[in-house]
């Protein structure tokens, strides 16, 4: 049952002119002020994390029981995730608050078939939704949707709709069919298509569908669509509207690359994402010449075999300067990639640089270092290199003080002690910063507590690790961690007296989700968390992996202080 604010009719009427508007995010911001006013602040506060956000926010704890069976909230909606069943559909409420739909597989299975797609089109709840996303089983469900998607039991708010097949060689064409052909579907405005086989003939259907006339994000995770899939896409005039294009493992090459790189419908796209394609040094060459990308802000190219002379092509072109975000993990990048993009102007606005699993040591970071450009930058994801301790002259360097969030797992191949390269983080200003699979030990920790950016961090992750018990306790006795929102120490070696010391911590007043799977807790450090004394607000808190028996299981179950926690053993 929904609280009775969300029978309200003033409540009702803003949310009704939201779906009558779900392209436009101002009457969602008018409806948390109205949720605010109205006593539910934290689903306010929910509602406005989740706008213009990828991840969804939870609805946890006292939220969540209120508003439950509702789950999340994703860019300004109300919606339900989980897994289908029929326990699910008798549960879900038939309310205007509940804006979208997201079911997915898990490992149990729970993709969507015909049957089930059948039961949900009769539902009053569908009349009301703006966001469906789900997993289909078979090509007999796929079918089913598109016949549904046609015509009328399905809202005609829709504007975001994401479908996934369970089978990458099962055919998307009736549901694609049924999506051209819908007399429903007047205001999609994100569409998904994932991991089934589409036809030249149904992909061209749907193209000059006026469906799509409004589409602003297409993303395409289809193995089959291949060079022609891409000459047709960048030949129609649907792709002149599109602002974020994703086109993820879809087979495409030289001149499906080629295609996009002239066509002027691409001039309108702000993001670009080819991921998973096996680019090589000649289509990234391509894809930098193009006098068409001048309003790219971010551009994904992760796992191709781009190589520095890709990095390069892009940096040489006089139009592409509005570059923001550069997504190229997991190619062949090395140390002269990393030097062209400290050096060229074309990415001296970067906020967010990922660099994750390339080719890059000490001379590359070095080179980053040494830049005159990277003061805008806030993100950067370098782990899965072998840089060690060269990593302390990003800490050092005068041009990365801007740095939020900061991702240096997996540097340490030679094994080195990194406790003072963490030292050299000293004058950063992060939040969030990534540790992890490093081989640290209690003196690393040792030195992140001593540091004054832990003041400032929100989010710390050292998951497997090498640290104990005397590292933990020492940062839970810090004061400087009392900002700290999310801890990960999973896989360590933590035991119960490490448990004891962050249950009883007096400083880690704001910490809400706490990950420590996998280490050595038992009995002991469980029921010392049954019987906290802090962490007033911790939210989530995962045990699981760890040695504890009956006993430690009954306490943490049966505990008080827990009963709005949820706990994973």
């Amino acid at each position: 049952m929904l609280p009775p604010c969300a029978r309200d009719p003033e409540g009702l009427a803003l949310l009704q002119t939201c779906k009558d508007n779900p392209l436009d995010v101002a009457p969602r911001l008018i409806l948390t002020d109205w949720l605010e006013d109205h006593g539910e602040e934290e689903l306010a506060k929910c509602l406005r994390k989740s706008i213009g956000v990828d991840e969804a926010v939870r609805l946890d704890g006292l939220v969540g029981e209120r508003w439950a069976p509702l789950t999340h909230c994703s860019n300004g909606w109300i919606r339900w995730h989980g897994k289908y069943d029929e326990q699910t559909l008798a549960i879900l409420p038939d309310s205007p608050w509940l804006s979208g739909l997201d079911f997915h597989r898990d490992s149990s299975g729970g993709d969507f078939t015909a049957k089930m797609i059948e039961g949900l089109s009769r539902r009053p709840m569908m009349k009301h939704i703006v966001r469906l996303h789900l997993d289909l089983r078979d090509k007999s469900a796929a079918k089913a949707l598109g016949t549904v998607l046609a015509r009328d039991p399905v809202s005609r708010q829709i504007s975001d709709l994401s479908v996934q097949l369970a089978d990458p060689d099962i055919s998307f064409d009736p549901l694609l069919h049924g999506i051209a052909t819908s007399r429903v579907l007047k205001n999609l405005d994100t569409l998904l298509v994932g991991q089934g086989k589409i036809s030249r003939r149904s992909f061209r259907t749907l193209l000059n569908s006026p469906v799509l006339s409004g589409l602003r994000t297409l993303s395409l995770y289809c193995r089959d669509f291949g060079d022609d899939g891409a000459t047709a896409l960048a030949r129609s005039p649907c792709l002149g509207n599109v602002v974020e294009l994703q086109l993820f493992g879809t087979g495409i090459g030289e001149l499906g690359v080629r295609e996009l790189a002239r066509s002027v419908n691409l001039r309108n796209v702000i993001y670009l994402g080819l991921p998973f394609n096996q680019l090589g040094p000649a289509d990234i060459g391509i894809l930098g010449g193009s006098p068409n990308i001048g309003r790219l802000e971010q551009l994904n190219l992760i796992h191709n075999r781009m190589t520095d002379s890709g990095l390069l092509a892009l940096a040489n072109n006089p139009r592409l300067t509005r570059l923001s975000r550069l997504i190229i993990g997991n190619n062949l990048v090395g140390d002269a990639g990393c030097a062209h993009v400290a050096r060229f102007e074309n990415f001296c606005n970067l906020k967010w640089l990922n660099l994750q699993a390339n080719q890059i040591g000490p001379d590359g970071i070095a080179a980053l270092a040494r830049s005159e450009h990277h003061a805008t930058l806030e993100f950067l994801i370098i782990g899965d290199n072998s840089i060690g301790k060269a990593l302390s002259q990003i800490g050092r360097s005068a041009r990365f003080r801007n740095l939020k969030y900061l991702d240096a797992s997996r540097i340490n191949e030679q094994g080195d002690d990194l406790g003072g390269t963490v030292r050299e983080f000293a004058q950063l200003s992060l939040e969030q910063l990534r540790f992890c699979d490093n081989q640290m030990t209690d003196q690393g920790l040792f030195a992140i507590a001593g540091l004054p950016l832990l003041a400032k961090l929100k989010d710390l992750s050292l998951w497997n690790n090498d640290v104990g018990d005397e590292g933990v306790i020492s940062l839970a006795q810090t004061p400087a961690a009392g900002g700290l929102k999310k801890l990960e120490l999973a896989q360590n070696r933590i035991g119960n007296q490490g448990m004891v010391g962050l249950a009883n911590s007096p400083h880690l007043n704001q910490l809400e989700e706490l990950v420590l799977n996998a280490n050595h807790i038992a009995d002991e450090g469980a029921i010392a968390l049954a019987n906290i004394k802090g962490l007033p607000n911790l939210r989530t808190i995962d045990l699981s992996e760890n040695p504890i028996g009956e006993a430690g299981r009954q306490a943490l179950a049966t505990s008080e202080r827990l009963k709005n926690v949820r706990v994973t053993v």
